[in-house]
């Protein structure tokens, strides 16, 4: 850490204060719980290991203009 001591960094300032993102927070207990050797399912937003079920694409593609 000490190479990074004279850089000079420019923040918003309406960032102070700011929580943890929720995102982070989960995925930093995670990396801790597997590290403690606990087996960990990672279920959030990402590709999914299971198939989409057909009529969920079908509605996916009609809808795609709506956003």
């Amino acid at each position: 850490m000490a190479k990074y001591r004279n850089i000079q960094v420019n923040l918003n300032l309406n960032i102070r204060g700011l929580k943890k993102s929720a995102t982070l927070a989960i995925n930093e207990k995670s990396r801790e719980l597997q590290e403690s050797g606990k087996k960990v399912y990672k279920l959030g937003f990402g590709q999914s290991p299971f198939p989409v079920p057909a009529p969920v694409v079908e509605s996916l593609k009609a809808h795609a203009h709506e956003k």
